[in-house]
């Protein structure tokens, strides 16, 4: 997402102005950062039950749940992170500012 590399459809998008195409992507990664808020939530509220219980895998190693989850959770809000940049850089298109 970073390197703008991800999957898109083109049919339409392809022909848009930049402004337009920015003030597009500004509407859908708002509804990506609405889901990696409930994401991140959903996942803070697993990693706490998997610390306050001492969670572990059902499995014949039966790892510790809470690591795995504190890296999950770490990682969707590095996401959480990119998308807010993005959006501000899709922001800045749409108004025309130099970022």
């Amino acid at each position: 997402m970073q390197l703008g590399e991800h999957v898109r459809m083109d049919l339409l998008y392809e022909n848009w102005s930049p402004k337009a195409k920015a003030a597009v992507d500004s509407a859908t990664v708002l509804l990506l950062i609405f889901y990696l808020s409930v994401l991140l939530h959903g996942g803070i509220m697993s990693t706490e039950y998997a610390i306050k219980y001492g969670e572990q895998s059902y499995s014949a190693w039966a790892p510790y749940m809470a690591p795995i989850k504190i890296l999950m959770c770490f990682g969707i809000f590095l996401m959480l992170l990119q998308t807010i940049a993005i959006l501000l850089k899709d922001i800045a298109v749409v108004l025309e500012k130099e970022i």
